[in-house]
């Protein structure tokens, strides 16, 4: 078998010192062993591939000062050794004290994925094991453990380590093994790993095996399928230009070249979120870019406004969402960029489209409003309120089919128009429209949308009238409510088809015998309760609900 151990193994930290991007846990956990503070049980949470395994054999080790520190530590994979009966055994283990070192130190990963029997069966071990034992939980996914558990630890929260500390540590070991590289190569992996230094390493033995000792950028990028900050400077310059032809074209050769048309969203994403931030001089030093790229994207931000620049980044955080259950992903990267590329006319489109649906009454007040300052001083020097012969002709007419004349919406309006409109306001009604518009409701809004008790209520009462008001007349409380339910239909629907605001409903309960069909649970029990007594004991032998 090869000897060739990758880098994540080969390079993976011996002493607190050498952990990457956890100083704050590091300096912890040394403090609590060189001030002998150490607790029996520890949670380590936090991203794939931040240093939580090491940490806790770095820690086994120093707790027991190195002296053959593997014979007490046990490691048990809970993706794997998920049962109750793993626990149990685990738990006889912790009974037994070290033969050699002071503790028995029991690391237990992905611990989230024991099941509810052996956390229960954990529980009480965790909190008090022996003097000898110290846990250590590690998991990714915090969220999935029961309070109980931690509530009985110290938890360690690890962070994403940053692309700076990153790119630091594989220099460190480029040098090493003499390969001739860039910042920008180091940094993009960086990038590729989101914060795990584990992942990064992978990358940078893959590419490690492809260039040899000799690496150029472009290498890089081909072999991340990635795209840079030059990538998106340039299509976005076509955006600003809103040049649609050019940014397809670059779309079909990115897509020609091998990569997936989800790196063009990823790119751009990161690439409008840098151009908000450079609004602000403050916020700058947020850019993770060269010198050059910055003031590149300093110049593009100038052509945006930060509403454009946040309507782009839902556009793209949109597609980003659909882009896995769309049927043809690469149209929805092209309708994304063309959304992208038409930005500024946004505001426009949305006024164009509001003033050609208003109607025609909008359109003509928006005249009035536009010559409101020419049309006032006229008026107020006029020698009579009404004379608007000194109005200039443009104003007072119009030849177009949208626009009214000036004078004329200037005029008051006459008596009888007014008389008009209070007579419709108030519209005389008879009884026998009443019940026919009744009947239309019941047929129209109830039937047909299954409401099939209010239904029976419409058949069975009809209303009266006295002026303005519907007097009906129920016979229970449960037709009450059932009528109450379609009351506000009702009086819009009466107002609306007999053209009179003033109508309103009285409604009225008379006890009839034999009227009421809507019949409660408990007047069930009554009547069948008076036909048979034995119903009783019945109903308090089995504890029956009658209600």
């Amino acid at each position: 078998m090869s000897d060739y151990l990758v880098s994540a193994r080969k390079y993976r930290p011996l002493k607190f010192e050498e952990v990457v991007g956890q100083k704050h846990i590091t300096t912890t956990l040394h403090n609590a062993i060189l001030n002998n503070k150490i607790g029996h049980a520890y949670l380590f949470c936090g991203p794939r591939g931040v240093g939580k395994t090491t940490c806790a054999r770095i820690f086994a080790n120093t707790v027991n000062n190195n002296e053959n520190a593997e014979y007490n530590i046990f490691e048990l994979d809970a993706a794997s050794n998920n049962g109750v009966d793993h626990i149990r055994n685990l738990i006889e283990q912790v009974k037994i004290p070290p033969q050699i070192g002071k503790y028995k130190i029991y690391i237990i990963d992905e611990v989230h994925m024991l099941s509810d029997a052996a956390f229960n069966a954990f529980l009480k071990t965790l909190e008090e094991p022996p003097k000898h034992s110290i846990f250590i939980l590690a998991t990714t996914e915090k969220n999935k453990l029961i309070p109980t558990i931690l509530s009985r630890c110290q938890i360690f929260d690890f962070k994403k380590i940053s692309i700076n500390d990153i790119a630091q540590y594989l220099e460190k070991i480029a040098n090493e093994k003499n390969i001739q590289t860039d910042d920008k190569s180091l940094k993009l992996i960086a990038q590729k790993a989101d914060g795990s230094l584990r992942d990064s390493l992978s990358i940078f033995d893959k590419i490690y095996t492809y260039c040899n000792e000799t690496w150029l950028y472009e290498n890089v990028l081909n072999i991340l399928s990635s795209l840079d900050s030059a990538f998106a400077v340039k299509f976005v310059s076509h955006i600003i230009d809103k040049n649609i032809s050019s940014c397809l074209l670059e779309i079909n050769n990115v897509i020609n070249n091998g990569f997936s048309p989800k790196e063009i969203l990823t790119v751009l994403t990161m690439h409008f979120r840098n151009l908000i931030i450079a609004k602000n001089a403050q916020t700058v030093h947020l850019i993770t870019e060269d010198a050059i790229i910055i003031e590149q994207i300093q110049t593009q931000s100038t052509h945006f406004s930060e509403i454009e620049i946040i309507r782009g980044l839902n556009c793209l955080d949109e597609t980003v969402k659909n882009y896995t259950r769309s049927i043809n992903k690469r149209f929805a990267v092209e309708l994304c960029i063309m959304q992208l590329c038409s930005l500024s006319n946004t505001d426009d489109v949305k006024k164009k489209i509001l003033i050609d649906d208003a109607p025609e009454e909008n359109k003509n007040l928006n005249v009035i409003e536009k010559n409101k300052a020419i049309i006032t001083p006229l008026i107020q020097k006029s020698d009579k309120k009404n004379d608007l012969n000194n109005l200039p002709k443009a104003i007072k007419t119009s030849n177009s089919t949208h626009l009214i004349s000036i004078a004329e919406e200037l005029t008051p309006p006459k008596k009888e128009v007014l008389k008009e409109i209070s007579v419709q306001a108030k519209n005389k009604w008879s009884e026998e429209e009443m019940l026919n518009i009744w009947n239309l409701f019941a047929e129209q809004q109830l039937k047909q949308n299954k409401k099939i008790n209010a239904y029976n209520i419409f058949t069975r009462h009809k209303p009266t009238k006295e002026n303005d008001k519907l007097v009906i007349e129920l016979v229970s409380l449960s037709e009450k409510a059932e009528f109450e339910d379609v009351q506000m239909d009702l009086l819009n629907y009466m107002k609306t088809h007999l053209k009179n605001n003033n109508i309103s409903i009285e409604i009225n309960i008379t006890k009839k015998e034999g009227g009421n069909l809507l019949i409660t649970k408990k007047e069930k029990y009554q009547y069948l309760l008076e036909k048979n007594e034995n119903l009783k004991l019945l109903q308090e032998t089995l504890d029956l609900n009658t209600t």
